[in-house]
């Protein structure tokens, strides 16, 4: 039996946008750049690039290179979008991670 390495979530995929494979993303993170062009991500065991990000209300329109399409898209729906913990960053005094 395997088991997932510790992971940190850092947003969530609220639901598909256009046809081209862009998702609605809710940011969970303090720390914008997560989402920067290039960025790894991982979804349900799945390894993702940021290909483009832009502001949105409520959130951010995601587009991923490995996600070609809105039938695509919608296998994200409702994942949670995460680092591996080793990636977590130290926060400021006072703040903390919901695991701590």
């Amino acid at each position: 039996m395997t088991s997932e390495p510790p992971s940190l979530r850092v947003g969530r995929v609220l639901r598909v946008h256009g046809v081209a494979g862009a998702v609605r993303v809710e940011s969970l993170t303090d720390f914008a750049d997560r989402f920067r062009r290039g960025a790894r991500l991982e979804a349900n065991g799945r390894r993702l690039t940021v290909a483009s990000v832009q502001p949105a209300d409520r959130g951010m329109i995601v587009r991923f290179e490995e996600v070609a399409d809105r039938s695509a898209a919608r296998s994200l729906m409702g994942a949670y979008l995460t680092v591996p913990l080793t990636q977590a960053r130290a926060l400021p005094p006072g703040r903390f991670y919901h695991f701590q």
